[in-house]
């Protein structure tokens, strides 16, 4: 019968064989969750940071008020936002009616659940935040 120091000593032991794992298994649900976010929001989201700086440094220069314009930012932000995403389901329509093999029905299907997928993705880049903050504290462990 091993002693409790014994006991305590595979303990660690083993503790320390699963912190790799845990590692490499949170980098990849980040990297599996991440593949929906790049398709559907990530195009969307640098066009809107893009055109809304522009428009930001434009209400800097033209008024003598604001100090940082970051309610010009945000508007422009989700108005083009509100554009580009239906813009991008479209595209993505057209790429899949002309480019690909699937019928009328797969096609529909697959815009219908566009936004859906949009929602979740969203969700998981939050969860995969969260697990990308998480690593930390597993690194330093390793030490």
């Amino acid at each position: 019968v091993p002693s409790h120091k014994e006991s305590d000593d595979i303990d660690g032991t083993l503790r320390k064989m699963r912190l790799p794992f845990t590692i490499l298994h949170l980098l990849f649900v980040f990297a599996l969750s991440s593949i929906p976010s790049i398709l559907l929001n990530v195009p969307v989201g640098i066009a809107a940071k893009v055109y809304s700086e522009g428009k930001r440094k434009k209400a800097l220069a033209n008024s003598s008020v604001k100090i940082q314009a970051l309610d010009v930012m945000l508007s422009e932000r989700i108005t083009l936002s509100i554009v580009l995403v239906p813009t991008l389901w479209f595209t993505y329509a057209m790429i899949l009616y002309f480019f690909s093999s699937f019928d009328g029905p797969a096609i529909s299907l697959s815009i219908m659940s566009m936004p859906l997928f949009s929602y979740m993705s969203v969700l998981a880049a939050e969860s995969g935040m969260i697990d990308i903050k998480d690593i930390r504290p597993h690194l330093m462990r390793l030490k």
